[in-house]
C-alpha cells in the first residue's frame, strides 16, 4: 500500500515538474508562488509558520507577522516551481558577489566547510557551488521518505554518477570526512533542528542544533565560508560569499551562539523568505 502511495507521489511530482518546465523560468515562478499562496496559508503548517514568526519577532504587530508568512508561502512556492529550471537559474540568474573567494579556494584546492540556510531558493546556491569551477563540493541532504521522490529530486538537483553528496546518518559522516580528507568542500545547511546535537538559543529561544561543522572544521584545520542567498525579484538571486568567519572553535557553544547570531541577522533582514514551517525550536 505504501508502495503504491509513493508511486502515486512521484507521478504527481514528475508531472508538475514537466508543466513548470514547459514555462519560461519567470513565468514558472511567478505561477509557483500564486499557488502556494492559495493553498499554503490554508495548511497545518501555516500555523506551525505564524507561531514561530510570532515568538521571534515580538516586536511586530499581527499584521506584520502575516505579511511574513504571505512572503513566506510566495518564496516557498517560487522554490518548488524552480526546482524545473536549476541549471538555467545558476547560469543566468544568479549573481555570486565576492567569487573570489570561492576562485582562491579553488587555486588552493584546500577543503572548506561551507554553510548556508533555507533562504530564498537554496537549492539554486547548493547548484552553484557545485558548478563553480575548480570546487569539490558536496552536499548533505535528508533524502524525502519517498525513494522515487528522492530520485526525481536529485535528477533535478542535476547529480552525476560518482558526485559527492551525503546523507544525515553516520555512513554520511564518514563519507564526509573523507571527502574533506582529499581536499573537497562540503556544503551544510545549519538552520535545522537536529534532536541528537547541542542546545542554543535561536532567536531568543532554545533550539536543538549540529555541531557537526563546528566539529569537522576542527578536526581538519579548515575555513567555515558562510554562503548567503538572496531573492532579488521573481527568480532572481544575489549569492554572497562572505570571508571565512572567525570563531573560536575549541569552544563549540561560543561558535555555535556566533554563527545564530549571523543568520538570525540575515533572517531578519529578509523574514520571509526564510522557511519558517520548520518544528526548529524546543516546546
Amino acid at each position: 500500500m505504501k508502495k503504491i502511495k509513493y508511486l502515486f507521489e512521484a507521478f504527481l511530482l514528475s508531472v508538475m515538474v514537466l508543466i513548470f518546465k514547459l514555462m519560461p523560468p519567470e513565468l514558472a515562478s511567478d505561477i509557483g508562488a500564486k499557488i502556494a499562496l492559495k493553498i499554503g496559508v490554508k495548511t497545518g503548517a501555516s500555523r506551525t509558520a505564524l507561531s514561530n514568526i510570532a515568538a521571534s519577532f515580538p516586536d511586530l504587530d499581527a499584521k506584520a507577522h502575516e505579511k511574513i508568512l504571505l512572503s513566506m508561502w510566495d518564496n516557498l512556492g517560487r522554490v518548488i516551481a524552480e526546482y524545473a529550471h536549476l541549471p538555467v537559474l545558476c547560469d543566468n540568474y544568479c549573481e555570486i558577489e565576492n567569487s573570489e573567494i570561492l576562485s582562491d579556494l579553488a587555486e588552493k584546492q584546500s577543503p572548506a566547510l561551507l554553510i548556508g540556510m533555507h533562504q530564498a531558493n537554496w537549492e539554486v546556491a547548493a547548484m552553484s557551488l557545485r558548478r563553480f569551477p575548480g570546487l569539490n563540493v558536496g552536499a548533505v541532504y535528508r533524502a524525502p521518505n519517498n525513494p522515487y521522490a528522492d530520485s526525481i529530486l536529485q535528477a533535478l538537483r542535476d547529480y552525476k554518477k560518482g558526485e559527492p553528496s551525503f546523507a544525515k546518518s553516520t555512513r554520511g559522516m564518514r563519507d564526509m570526512i573523507a571527502h574533506l580528507k582529499n581536499n573537497g568542500q562540503i556544503g551544510l545547511l545549519i538552520d535545522q533542528k537536529y534532536n541528537e546535537g547541542t542546545e542554543a538559543l535561536f532567536f531568543g529561544r532554545p533550539a536543538m542544533t549540529s555541531t557537526a561543522y563546528i566539529e569537522l572544521a576542527r578536526k581538519f584545520d579548515c575555513p567555515i565560508i558562510p554562503v548567503q542567498m538572496e531573492r532579488m525579484e521573481s527568480c532572481f538571486f544575489k549569492m554572497t560569499i562572505h570571508p571565512p568567519l572567525e570563531i573560536n572553535l575549541n569552544v563549540p557553544d561560543e561558535a555555535l551562539a556566533d554563527t545564530h547570531k549571523m543568520i538570525e541577522s540575515w533572517i531578519s533582514a529578509k523574514p520571509g523568505e526564510w522557511l519558517w514551517v520548520h518544528k526548529r525550536w524546543k516546546k
